[in-house]
């Protein structure tokens, strides 16, 4: 089960990693999606690099998928030794509170956006060149935006101007609520407005409204005492004070039973 499972989250992955690279064929630059599916964070990304405006850095600079989002930094795709490093990227202050987490797996491209000493640095595979089109992806299992320190939102790192401006796209869209929630919360509301009325009801009508629920739960009481000294297994007095009455006799069948030994004589 569990390997159907996997199975079926990876042919998942791969169906929205094809639609986002023929969504992005009709747009500049490269745009990573963080969605919560499932209990986990997915991540999938697609489109293109113009690395005219950046200066190149290093070759063979390892690559894994991550997220840091208060510095600004993430990474996705398979976990590489051999990307090649670019400097010149203009990065926001943060996209969340949360420190750096690894993610559980990646597929495809590997694609980073880091730290180099105190430059702000593009990962892409080696001997990558421009516009040539990439699909990556990425998987944090048991994962919430919240445990990750995600804030929703859009977020570009930039480099270059005029024909040479590129980007990186990082876009968080508000996690939808979960079924339990859309059930909870008018339960929640009805609640609410039924304490409200009570509060708002004149105080005759709740002094009615005590006394009647008083009053059915002082029956409920005296109907299980009824029945528990039926029931009760005890002395003659006992049983006088169980033995019902003739017009319950009556409503038993008492007087209307007909049994075969007897001729239909009344018992």
């Amino acid at each position: 089960m569990t390997f159907a499972k996997q199975v079926s989250g990876a042919a998942a992955l791969a169906a929205v990693l094809l639609l986002d690279l023929a969504a992005s064929s009709a747009q500049a630059g490269y745009v990573e999606t963080l969605t919560e599916q499932g209990g986990n964070v997915v991540a999938t990304g697609s489109g293109t690099f113009d690395l005219t405006a950046l200066a190149f850095y290093s070759h063979n600079v390892a690559s894994q998928p991550f997220l840091t989002p208060n510095n600004a930094l993430l990474g996705i795709g398979t976990t590489i030794l051999s990307d090649d490093a670019y400097t010149g990227v203009s990065a926001p202050a943060q996209f969340g509170s949360g420190p750096g987490t690894n993610a559980s797996s990646g597929s495809g491209d590997a694609v980073a956006i880091v730290g180099i000493f105190t430059e702000i640095g593009l990962l892409v595979p080696a001997g990558y060149t421009s516009d040539t089109p990439l699909m990556s992806g990425a998987v944090w299992d048991n994962a919430s935006f919240m445990s990750l320190g995600v804030t929703p939102g859009t977020y570009e790192w930039t480099w270059g101007s005029g024909a040479d401006a590129d980007s990186f796209t990082l876009e968080v869209p508000v996690p939808e609520p979960s079924s339990l929630a859309l059930l909870v919360l008018p339960l929640g509301f009805l609640m609410l407005l039924a304490a409200l009325y009570h509060r708002a009801m004149p105080q005759h009508l709740r002094a009615q409204h005590n006394r009647a629920k008083k009053r059915i739960a002082r029956n409920l009481e005296y109907e299980r005492a009824a029945g528990a000294i039926c029931l009760r297994d005890g002395p003659a007095d006992t049983a006088a004070r169980a033995r019902p009455s003739r017009s319950r006799r009556i409503g038993q069948g008492r007087l209307g039973y007909m049994s075969p030994d007897t001729g239909g004589a009344a018992l």
